[in-house]
This record gives structure tokens, C-alpha cells and sequence, in this order.
């Protein structure tokens, strides 16, 4: 499990950070004392949150909560700023019309609803981050594409499944055939982007910043089958220890205002038991160790950090970043 998790798997879908190699010497058990307080307040913070939400931020229920007159009504406006007239807007079912006169990202799916393909994206579009409503997913025989000229056009909708989203100013972008739930995540990530920027808070963006760089600097290391020579293995190892060590320290140096500190320190201190542990192994894995020893290692490695590590990629998700957490 542990060579799986390391060197044969696709990249990991939560994040395995370590503190830098200079504070190595601090043992596991100190850490873990020391962070106990903020990983507690972060989790309370969590709760809180999904018991007011009654689901996780990351993986809203289906549909959307309806928008407050006022809202409702200074959204049209936008929405008709945004060129999308009302005229323009017949034909399409009224919750569709709704979504784009609140300025929601659209994911719509085309589908015959029979082929094992087209059930298998109906259920990935209903997983999707939602975005805390500013997302809206919608599903429609393809027979009656007709009706969504004003979403489709410009693209192709030729057969089933087709995943079409699109920005608030309707630029669409199609996803022809078979598609996991995090290539529609990463589209629907692309599409608010584009548009409009995913965040608005400041800390959150720099949050994503610091994971969107990290994230591509852990996917350009090489991985191996344990079959490879143990010295590439070896510094496989180390390659992960330095990317982490770099991206712990990063975001650390995020300065959280009051709003975020229990979640920031929370994260900080459970990536502080993933990187101790992370980096024991790395030292503890060299080109002369046995091949049987160093895949005991790793699954050492995995049991003790999966913990620790689980509730980062969680309170990532739960605050809607996907490129710290399940896409990282």
C-alpha cells in the first residue's frame, strides 16, 4: 500500500506536506502536543460550518437554495449587463433562466440517459463542488438540445454524454463522452477564472496560489514501479521531501486574518504531523536500503500519516479549494 500510495498511483488527491528538513530534529509526539489546541478549533470550525451548510461546503445536496428578492432582483441586473437579455432567455426551462440571471456558472449535461457512459456522468455531474450555490448543474435529453441554443452555441453538441459549461458570460466549453467528476471540477474551475476570478476573499486566494504552484512542481517528479533501482527511488523520495517542505513553509508564511485563524492553524499544525513523519522516511530510505525494507517503511509511513492527512484535504475542500485538496 505504502509503494502504491508513493510511486505507482496517479498524484495523490489530498496533499502530503512535511516541515522543512532544518526542524527534522522535532519528534512527532512534540507536534502533535503542541498543534492539538488549533487542529481542535479547526475542526469545531468545520462543524459549524456543515451543520449550518447540513452538508459539506466541498459537496453541496442538489439544487441550489433560492436567492432572496432583493438578491434576485440585483442579480437580473448583472445578468442583463452580462448580455444575456431576456428575450434571448426563451425556451430554456425557468430554473436554467434563473441560473443565468444570478450570474451562476452552468454545467448541463446532454444525455440519452441508457449507455453506461451516460449513467456514469450523471452521477459525476451530481458530485461536483457546487461552489456554496454559485454553481448550477442541470440534465437534459439530448433530443432537446433545440431548446439550450442559447447555451450551446458556438459549440458542438452532437451525442451523448456531453458535458457543456459554462462562464457567467455563457463562453461555453464541451466535454464530449466519458468524464470523472474532477475533469468537470477542474472545467467548472477553469470557467469561474475566466470570468470572474474563483475567490473574493484575499487569503483564499493567496491559499490557491500557493497550492496551484506547489501542485505543478509535485506533478513534474517522475514516479517508478518498485521494480526500478532503489538509488531512483531514493531520490524520488527526496524530490516529494523538498516540494513539500517548500509548500508547508509557503503556506505558513500566508499571514490569516482573524476570520481564518483557527482553520489556518489548524491546517498548519496537521501538515506538521504529516511532514514529520514524511520526512523520516525520506531519511530513512537510501540507495542502500533492502527493497522489503523500504516498502515497510513507506507503509509505515502511510498508516501513520493518513489521519493527519485526511483532515487537511477535508477542511481544504470544505472551503472550496479543490487545488489544495482533492485536485491537488
Amino acid at each position: 500500500m505504502g509503494v502504491y500510495m508513493f510511486f505507482l498511483r496517479p498524484k495523490p488527491e489530498e496533499i502530503p506536506p512535511v516541515e522543512p528538513a532544518g526542524t527534522s530534529t522535532s519528534q512527532p509526539g512534540q507536534v502533535r502536543d503542541a498543534a492539538e489546541d488549533a487542529v481542535d478549533a479547526a475542526n469545531s470550525q468545520l462543524q459549524q460550518q456543515e451543520s449550518v451548510d447540513g452538508v459539506d461546503a466541498g459537496e453541496s445536496a442538489a439544487g441550489t437554495a433560492p436567492a432572496t428578492k432583493a438578491g434576485k432582483q440585483g442579480n437580473a441586473a448583472k445578468g442583463a449587463a452580462a448580455g444575456a437579455p431576456a428575450d434571448d432567455l426563451k425556451g430554456l426551462p425557468k430554473p436554467v433562466r434563473a441560473a443565468i440571471r444570478d450570474n451562476k456558472t452552468l454545467v448541463v449535461l446532454f444525455s440519452n440517459g441508457k449507455s453506461y457512459d451516460d449513467k456514469a456522468v450523471e452521477t459525476a455531474v451530481t458530485k461536483i463542488n457546487r461552489w456554496d450555490g454559485r454553481v448550477f448543474v442541470h440534465t437534459a435529453p439530448l433530443r432537446k438540445i433545440s431548446k439550450y441554443g442559447r447555451i450551446a452555441r458556438g459549440v458542438s453538441v452532437e451525442q451523448s454524454p456531453t458535458v457543456v459549461v459554462a462562464d457567467r458570460q455563457l463562453r461555453a466549453e464541451t466535454l464530449v463522452g466519458y468524464v470523472d467528476r474532477a475533469t468537470i471540477d477542474q472545467a467548472v474551475v477553469d470557467a469561474r477564472q475566466n470570468s470572474t476570478g474563483i475567490y473574493v476573499d484575499s487569503y483564499l486566494k493567496s491559499v490557491d496560489k500557493v497550492c496551484f504552484a506547489h501542485s505543478n512542481r509535485w506533478d513534474s517528479i517522475p514516479t517508478y514501479s518498485e521494480q526500478v533501482p532503489m538509488r531512483k527511488i531514493d531520490r524520488t523520495l527526496r524530490e516529494f521531501d523538498v516540494v513539500v517542505a517548500s509548500f508547508a513553509a509557503d503556506l505558513s508564511a500566508i499571514k490569516a486574518p482573524p476570520k481564518w485563524r483557527a482553520f489556518h492553524n489548524g491546517q498548519v499544525a496537521d501538515l506538521k504531523l504529516v511532514g514529520a513523519e514524511f520526512h523520516k522516511a525520506s531519511v530513512a530510505v537510501t540507495p542502500k536500503t533492502k527493497r522489503a525494507v523500504a516498502i515497510d517503511r513507506l507503509n509505515t509511513l502511510t498508516t501513520a500519516m493518513s489521519p493527519a492527512d485526511k483532515r487537511v484535504g477535508k477542511r481544504f475542500n470544505a472551503q472550496n479549494l479543490p487545488r489544495c485538496g482533492s485536485q491537488f
